[in-house]
């Protein structure tokens, strides 16, 4: 029935007659949908899509765009923008919840999808003989061709594919997308895309509608009427069968089998139509029929039946029925005989197809014919030479060992566990997970050497022991007796013949493990090692591997360490680069490993040595090991010297790449202090300038940084990996040790710098600091101030000088002191800090100016009273009798002279005031006074000066 199919089915082989099988019932467990319930065996849903079993593995997901691939993350459903057609995803049989080590489901959709885009249905249907275009193809036969269709191909029903184009969110009908067959009058055409609009059950017809404009060549030629007819054809609806639409979610392989089925079957019932035709048209009369006899037992055979009332006129009618087609069966007989002896290029020829599978046919055929009968023998028994058979067998059961079931079952065990032996063992470490220094290669090929010799020696031979001692263990008196102790039953017995057996298995088997473990060792080198190598740069190279050497896997992993050592110049050595571990010894250790793992091979004892030890080493012939190879078999030289020849070729790596650091042994030999000391050598008056300085730090920063991208510290090249971490840190730290003494070369400077610019700061604030002691102080302190931030802003402009340097040692990432960032924020603020310094002095100085002037008032109000006092005595000595005495000429005269000396100092303090008067802003005292009374004095001072 038409929807019953759950995925793509293997169909039946063509042609009438032919048993349809089975259709194959589907266990697999699916992730049930949501509300699908507990029915297991109701088959899928409509639209649920779920995968064949026997479908082979899908491709690999990455040959897909990144574009289609699901996002990481969680799932956000977009909506896709309204088509006016539905899109309808091809049915797979794959859980919903992606299966470890398999494609998700819509990965698997989408290759489907891709799938069937990518394939021609007119070159499939070529292939299977049919061609819908050609013009004669309805002419073949005068059958049509739907009936003979096989729905089993269908993966969906008529109804199931139309309701997939029903919105279940809008409830909206869109078509489906398809392709259909197109044909002109004359009968050509071609596979047109076309829309799926609806299913007529009645007529078995989908309505399609064409979504594709005609081609050139079948564009109708009578003019623009016929051009518009074709048109207004074109926008209607064409009923088309169902061997016409193939639908683009559906696969066209499978579609093209079906329609291939469909024509074959219709030959061959063109065939059964002209086969029957012959013989229904077959004279009878002269065909032999049913005698007397026959016709009355059928007679009998009817009425006899219980409870039957059967007319005699019913009888014989149905006795014509049965005499005819008794006549054709004979005419058949007759005819399928004739047909089968005919020539190829007989009329009847074309019905040999059905004469072939008719059963009596088959039964005629002649013999030497296909499905044909053979002669029979002219007689029943076959001669047998004579012999005695008691001899011959008794000459059999001692020549062979398989005589009694415990030998058979030992035989059995001991191949079976040398089997497993053989599908596990390997003698060499073939494990390259890591690249691996010279002494961690030896210990772990030695490791693994170890480890086979001890399975081999005492787990191999011990599982033998074991099994043949359980299988004869319970054996009496006889050949197998292991028990026994006699030397001469021993050296003509059986056993020894066993063991002598066993011996050659286990030489078998140790040949075996050899020679697979050779290949695998050789088949690792092959693969690890490259055919060339051309060294590009010290940041890595270019190989070129052997074809067919896993080149799925990509680049094969490295297999040895190597590192570069940096020798710096010393007495007798001029330096350079070198490797500690010569290449060469790697190839010494594979072959070394290589030698070790065969002759472990040669040290297995056979297991007559552990069965019966005191009977085998009686046997002088016995060897007390089992030689496996030799090192002069040509397989094993062979392999040899393919290992060797295949690690030769990768020295040549290793050796150009050490001869690029060449380039760097001038800096290797670079002394960094001297290196300085040339940059900072002064010549003559020349100072290298911090400018200068600094340009010379960058130079050597970005030398380090370029020669740290430029060299890796791993660098691959073919099986060698080359460690350069130690090189590298050395060469970077001759660049890095020389800017840094650069930088504290600079960070000297810029700390005597900053002190010699704080220093002239404290010398300034020190000045202004300074209480001024008189007027004239005051007066040119207040110009010294007011002249301060000048030489502020002289100073701003060496502190941006400082503080551009300190930044500058700061960007080279130096590590400065507590004191050094205290000195910067002290530059910082010291223009401030002067600033408020000025103002504060200006301010002090108003002060001591206020105090200055009450200082001259009161001095002037002293002076005031000090000049009365002159005036006074000057008075006494023009008035007073006593200063009239001659003989108090002494005592007058010291008077006088006292007087003479006030009034010249008061001639001196009116002069200090007046300039003081004059300093302060003050108009100045008129102190003529002095001078008055000086000249009044002047007459008496004469006086007694001439006395």
């Amino acid at each position: 029935m038409p929807g019953d199919s759950y995925g793509e089915r293997r169909p039946r082989s063509a042609g009438a007659g032919t048993t349809p099988k089975q259709r194959a019932i589907y266990c697999e467990a699916l992730v049930p949908e949501e509300g699908s319930g507990n029915n297991k065996l109701a088959g899928p849903s409509i639209g649920s899509e779920i995968r064949s079993a026997r479908e082979s593995r899908p491709v690999s997901a990455s040959l897909f765009s990144a574009r289609r691939r699901p996002p990481s993350g969680p799932t956000v459903l977009v909506n896709k923008p309204p088509t006016r057609y539905t899109d309808v995803d091809p049915k797979v049989c794959e859980a919903h919840k992606t299966v470890p080590g398999r494609a998700p489901r819509r990965v698997r959709i989408e290759r489907l999808r891709r799938q069937y885009e990518a394939q021609d249905i007119s070159a499939l249907l070529l292939q299977r003989g049919v061609d819908y275009s050609d013009p004669g193809f309805k002419k073949q036969s005068a059958l049509p061709l739907e009936p003979f269709d096989d729905t089993e191909y269908d993966v969906r029903s008529p109804q199931e594919w139309l309701q997939l184009g029903i919105d279940p969110r809008q409830g909206l009908f869109r078509p489906l997308q398809a392709k259909a067959f197109w044909s002109n009058a004359e009968g050509q055409g071609f596979w047109r895309k076309a829309l799926v609009n609806h299913y007529d059950e009645k007529a078995d017809r989908f309505e399609v509608k064409w979504d594709e404009p005609l081609p050139e060549e079948f564009a109708p030629k009578e003019g623009a009427k016929a051009n518009e007819r074709a048109t207004v054809k074109d926008e209607l609806d064409v009923q088309m069968p169902r061997l016409r639409v193939l639908f683009a979610a559906e696969d066209p392989l499978v579609f093209a089998d079906r329609v291939a089925a469909a024509c074959a079957t219709r030959r061959s019932a063109e065939i059964m139509i002209r086969y029957n035709f012959y013989i229904d048209n077959m004279p009878t009369e002269d065909v032999q029929q049913l005698n007397t006899d026959q016709c009355e037992w059928l007679k009998d055979a009817v009425k006899l039946q219980p409870g039957s009332d059967v007319q005699s006129s019913d009888v014989q009618a149905v006795l014509h029925e049965v005499q005819l087609d008794f006549a054709r069966t004979m005419n058949r007989v007759t005819f399928d005989t004739h047909t089968l002896r005919c020539a190829p290029g007989d009329a009847l020829f074309s019905v040999c197809e059905a004469a072939l599978m008719s059963p009596v046919a088959k039964a005629l055929l002649l013999p030497g014919q296909p499905g044909g009968r053979q002669p029979a023998p002219s007689h029943g028994l076959l001669s047998i030479p004579h012999h005695d058979f008691a001899e011959t067998f008794a000459s059999l059961c001692f020549a062979t060992l398989r005589v009694r079931s415990e030998v058979v079952f030992a035989l059995q065990g001991v191949k079976a566990n040398c089997e497993k032996t053989v599908a596990k063992e390997c003698v060499f470490f073939l494990d390259f997970k890591r690249p691996l220094r010279i002494d961690e290669y030896r210990q772990m090929y030695r490791a693994a050497t170890g480890q086979a010799s001890l399975d081999l020696k005492e787990v191999w031979t011990a599982s033998l022991h074991q099994i043949v001692t359980r299988e004869f263990e319970n054996v009496g008196k006889g050949w197998f007796n292991i028990q026994d102790q006699s030397q001469d039953l021993y050296r003509q017995g059986k056993l020894r013949r066993f063991l002598v057996l066993v011996r050659l298995i286990m030489q078998d088997t140790l040949c075996r493990i050899a020679r697979d473990s050779v290949s695998a060792l050789v088949r690792t080198v092959e693969r690890l090692a490259p055919v060339s190598t051309r060294v590009e740069s010290v940041s890595g190279a270019s190989c070129n591997y052997r074809a067919g050497t896993d080149a799925h896997l990509g680049v094969p992993p490295q297999a040895f360490l190597l590192e570069v050592r940096a020798e710096e110049a010393s007495t007798g050595h001029s330096g350079g680069f070198i490797f500690p571990t010569e290449p060469r010894r790697f190839i010494q250790a594979t072959l070394d490993a290589y030698d070790a793992g065969l002759q472990v091979l040669n040290e297995v004892q056979p297991l007559d040595r552990l069965l019966i030890p005191n009977l085998s080493r009686l046997q002088s012939d016995a060897p007390s090991l089992i030689e496996t190879v030799s090192a002069q078999e040509p397989w094993v030289t062979a392999a040899r010297s393919r290992i060797e020849e295949c690690l030769e070729a990768t020295l040549s790596g290793p050796e150009d790449y050490l001869a690029l650091f060449q380039d760097f042994e001038e800096l290797l030999c670079r002394d960094p202090v001297s290196f300085v000391e040339e940059i900072l050598h002064d010549v003559g008056d020349y100072r290298p300038s911090d400018e200068e300085l600094c340009q010379a730090i960058y130079e050597e920063l970005a030398n380090e940084e370029k020669l740290l991208l430029a060299l890796p510290e791993v660098t691959d090249i073919g099986i060698f990996t080359i460690v350069c971490k130690d090189t590298r840190r050395i060469l970077a730290a001759k660049h890095g040790t020389a800017a840094h003494l650069l930088v504290e070369h600079l960070v000297r400077r810029m700390r005597k710098q900053m002190e010699d610019t704080l220093s002239d700061f404290q010398s300034l604030l020190a000045e202004l600091c300074r209480a001024p002691r008189t007027a004239e102080e005051l007066i040119e302190m207040r110009h010294a101030t007011e002249a301060t931030p000048k030489r502020v802003n002289a100073l701003r402009d060496q502190i941006a000088i400082d503080v551009e340097l300190f930044d500058t040692v700061e960007s080279f990432r130096y590590r400065l002191g507590y004191e050094d960032i205290r000195q910067r924020w002290k530059l910082a603020a010291a223009p401030k800090q002067a600033m408020q310094e000025v103002a504060r002095k200006l301010r002090s100085l108003q002060h001591h100016e206020a105090e200055f002037v009450r200082d001259l008032r009161n001095q002037q109000e002293e002076f005031m009273g000090f000049l009365e006092e002159i005036d006074t005595t000057i008075e006494l000595l023009s008035r007073q009798p006593d200063y009239w005495d001659v003989a108090r000429l002494k005592t007058i005269g010291d008077a006088v002279d006292s007087v003479k000396e006030r009034i010249t100092k008061a001639g001196q303090q009116a002069r200090g005031l007046n300039s003081r008067e004059v300093l302060l802003g003050r108009h100045q005292t008129d102190y003529s006074r002095v001078d008055q009374s000086a000249a009044t004095f002047e007459p008496y001072c004469i006086l007694w000066v001439t006395f």
